[in-house]
């Protein structure tokens, strides 16, 4: 009997969390490298890469939940959302081929974000009401593995594609990208398709009764609640500030990775580094972590974990300044290590917010944690905007002969001391032994 139960849900749940990586990972990684192929300047590039992952979802996030579960049914939301998906991509790929394209990416990218964003709550609602908490337990994992293969076939396959289409296939970059969209709409096409065929009809996903005195009501109630829980404002600045060093040299190093000015890499060599080793190597990262915080207690791992996200920025330190020495494949151990230690520490930047929200009364313990995912995405997003103005003026505010990556990496180990700091801070405030595996669990 429980073969027959678990059958259907592979059969959807990978699709779905694959649907939900997918547009994520176009939106905010593989912009970077569509926006510079056509003439943004690296400036703009931060700027709008992280305002696209970070405006529309923080709108969404906040705002959009009680309408999503008012009004229709959450599997008709995911249906509708990966239809539009498809067409917003399939018109970014037309955008292409216009003689000013980057206006019309810029908005069919932000209007993609604002849909994602539906679709995420849809589907992680879909998730809880379809499943008992026994299976939401056991298919944990399997959400986080399929994000992570959407993030590879995006960040990797997509981009590798693109290249091999305009280095190998003789395509112009604009031909190139549009297809290569026209493939992710595809994709989503399909996938929406499967889930209207496949997804299950729970009884319990149906709408709910909607009022906005009592959204207003609700929303306040947590807002207050939450500002009101003891040590809140030190779990802020950690939210904040432990990632402010890696939010700034994320677009950045994948600019330095592409560009003349950097090391130059082919779109082939790049989609592989960062879209499939480095992506696999964060995933290790991340695995590893959570099992040596079972192993040890959250307490015990927080310095292993601010160690291990910000002291490889340190290779993108040597690559810039032994430019044009270092071999190709050197490069990709780094970038795979840098990775590695981001999924490493990224996991006990994580666990800290469940043991954060887990303090908070039963009540409310979901959705401190839906509010701390906002605090999460702006410590990553906020700093990455202004990224590549720095990094375009650090040589005039710094006029000592190296070039600008080079003294953007610098800063980039500048800007992570105060995630040391904030660790420190947040060290003397959490249950160490937090994730722990005792003998009586």
């Amino acid at each position: 009997m429980q073969k027959n139960q678990e059958k259907p849900v592979l059969c959807w749940l990978p699709p779905l969390y694959f649907a939900q990586g997918l547009p994520a990972v176009l939106i905010a990684e593989v912009s970077i490298i569509l926006f510079k192929e056509f003439g943004m300047i690296d400036s703009a590039v931060a700027f709008w890469s992280n305002f696209l992952g970070l405006i529309p979802l923080l709108l969404i996030k906040i705002f959009c939940a009680p309408i999503v579960d008012s009004f229709s049914r959450r599997r008709n939301w995911i249906f509708v959302g990966q239809l539009a998906l498809a067409c917003l991509f399939l018109l970014s790929g037309f955008a292409c081929k216009f003689t000013e394209p980057l206006p019309w990416l810029i908005l069919f990218f932000f209007l993609a974000s604002l849909v994602s964003g539906v679709h995420d709550i849809a589907a992680d609602g879909f998730y809880i009401l379809a499943l008992d908490d026994h299976r939401q337990a056991v298919y944990s994992g399997l959400r986080s593995v399929f994000n992570r293969v959407a993030a590879v076939v995006g960040s990797g396959g997509f981009i590798i594609f693109a290249g091999w289409l305009a280095e190998s296939g003789g395509c112009q970059i604009s031909t190139a990208w549009g297809v290569t969209l026209a493939g992710a709409a595809v994709s989503l096409f399909l996938l929406a398709l499967w889930s209207g065929i496949f997804m299950p009809h729970p009884a319990s996903d149906l709408p709910k009764q909607f009022s906005f005195s009592g959204f207003g009501k609700d929303f306040s109630t947590v807002f207050v609640s939450f500002f009101q829980k003891k040590y809140v404002w030190t779990a802020l600045l950690f939210l904040l500030l432990y990632r402010l060093g890696e939010a700034q040299l994320s677009v950045m190093s994948r600019l330095f990775l592409l560009s003349g000015d950097g090391l130059a890499l082919s779109k082939v060599q790049y989609g592989s580094m960062v879209g499939v080793y480095g992506v696999a190597m964060m995933l290790a990262g991340g695995v590893i972590a959570g099992f040596l915080c079972g192993k040890f207690g959250l307490g015990k791992m927080l310095l292993p974990m601010v160690l291990a996200i910000n002291v490889p920025d340190l290779l993108y330190v040597l690559l810039a300044f032994w430019q044009g020495a270092v071999p190709t494949a050197l490069t990709g151990v780094c970038v795979a290590v840098e990775q590695f230690g981001y999924g490493f520490g990224f996991a006990g930047y994580m666990l800290f917010m469940v043991w954060f929200a887990s303090t908070s009364k039963d009540e409310h313990k979901t959705s401190h944690f839906a509010l701390m995912t906002v605090f999460m995405i702006a410590g990553l997003r906020l700093p990455g905007m202004p990224s590549g103005w720095i990094a375009e003026h650090i040589t005039q505010w710094v006029p000592c002969g190296w070039s600008k990556y080079q003294l953007f990496f610098l800063w980039v180990i500048v800007c992570t001391l105060p995630g040391f700091w904030v660790t420190w801070l947040v060290g003397r405030i959490v249950d160490r032994t937090y994730g722990r595996k005792t003998q009586r669990s």
